[in-house]
């Protein structure tokens, strides 16, 4: 009988699936593990990606619905206000450049009358009540300024002024050494020289004491070096006593506005009221608005006014009402100014002169501070 010739492949393909090799399973084998490994860690790979992304878009999110508005630190002598002004300021010089005032529109027209203290040059200032070094300065100081050293700026009796040019205007008339007392008046020395002392080496300044006219301690705003320092604190000792100087040295010696020395050899700057647009044939004493027209002229950043009274401002048709001696001081400052920015801070004696003084601060960007000198 004839053999099929296609049995034996058949035999062999039959053996081959029943009897199969090693080594060829072996091999299915490492390949069907490879591919398995590769799978895995593919897929692995894929959910970390998805993973991270849904946590950052998460994250971005969540951000974006929960911003907060910038924090709040609250410290001693905190004002609302001041806060306001802070941030409104930081929006004004990040967001845009500072433009000028809008009082600047409708300048008043300079007298021909000289300043009894000439006005050094300075830059144009950013609309910045707390002058920090204009930044945030002058920033003032933002700034609004560690006011000291560095970015211009101090502190006087507790409060706070920015920028490089900064001036004190003291009351130094006879009533101030009955109403503040021989501790109150010490503790006052005290103060103004802790204030003097603090300025920093980029800061200007001068001193102006009033009654029934002034004094300038230099005829411009001078650096706050060792030696200028040590002079204003010599140009402050003879004031508040009575066998010294009972009011001014303008007053005690005839000074003149282009320099005198007293006899104790400081030097100083008389300043009469005929010298200030606006003042010229007025008389009377606590001249507060003279004191503060005359530190205008050098155009600070801050003026620090302290008083234990109202001004007694007379001209021939009798006493200025205090809301014009408010309007003159505004002119003198559009006068000068132009646009750039002024804060007055005012500290009253207890209760004495507590209105006019806190209608100067208000009108000027300022702060005002009833003080105790007793409590100082």
């Amino acid at each position: 009988m004839p053999q099929d010739k296609n049995i034996l492949p058949s035999v062999l393909i039959s053996r081959q699936r029943a009897f199969p090799d090693p080594l060829v399973e072996q091999r299915r084998e490492t390949l069907r593990q490879r591919r398995t490994t590769a799978l895995l860690g593919m897929t692995a790979a894929l959910l970390v990606h998805a993973a991270l992304i849904g946590a950052f878009m998460y994250i971005a999110i969540g951000a974006m619905r929960n911003r907060q508005p910038p924090m709040v630190v609250i410290t001693e002598g905190y004002d609302p206000q001041e806060q306001v002004k802070q941030q409104e300021m930081h929006t004004r010089v990040t967001e845009r450049p500072a433009r000028p005032s809008a009082q600047a529109s409708n300048p008043i027209v300079a007298s021909s009358i000289a300043a009894p203290i000439s006005a050094p040059e300075i830059e144009p200032a950013v609309d910045d009540p707390l002058d920090f070094g204009t930044g945030l300065g002058d920033a003032d100081g933002l700034g609004f300024s560690g006011m000291g050293s560095g970015f211009g700026g101090t502190t006087f009796m507790g409060l706070k002024g920015g920028g490089k040019n900064i001036i004190l205007v003291i009351d130094t008339s006879s009533s101030m050494p009955r109403n503040c007392g021989d501790q109150g008046i010490a503790a006052i020395r005290r103060e103004i020289n802790k204030t003097i002392n603090s300025f920093g080496s980029s800061t200007s300044f001068n001193i102006i004491c009033y009654a029934d006219d002034a004094d300038a301690f230099r005829k411009e705003s001078v650096p706050a070096t060792k030696d200028n320092i040590k002079e204003a604190i010599k140009f402050m000792e003879p004031y508040f006593n009575p066998e010294k100087v009972q009011r001014t040295r303008t007053q005690a010696f005839a000074g003149d506005p282009e320099g005198s020395e007293d006899p104790w050899g400081s030097r100083f700057y008389a300043i009469y009221p005929g010298q200030i647009e606006g003042l010229e044939g007025t008389s009377g004493g606590s001249r507060i608005e003279l004191g503060i027209v005359a530190a205008m002229e050098l155009l600070p950043s801050t003026i620090f006014v302290l008083s234990d009274g109202e001004p007694n401002t007379r001209n021939e048709n009798g006493k200025v009402p205090h809301e014009e001696l408010i309007k003159l001081v505004e002119a003198n400052y559009k006068r000068l100014y132009e646009g750039r920015k002024l804060v007055i801070n005012t500290l009253s004696i207890n209760d004495q002169g507590e209105k006019f003084l806190t209608q100067i601060s208000d009108t000027f960007n300022g702060r005002h501070r009833k003080i105790d000198p007793n409590r100082l």
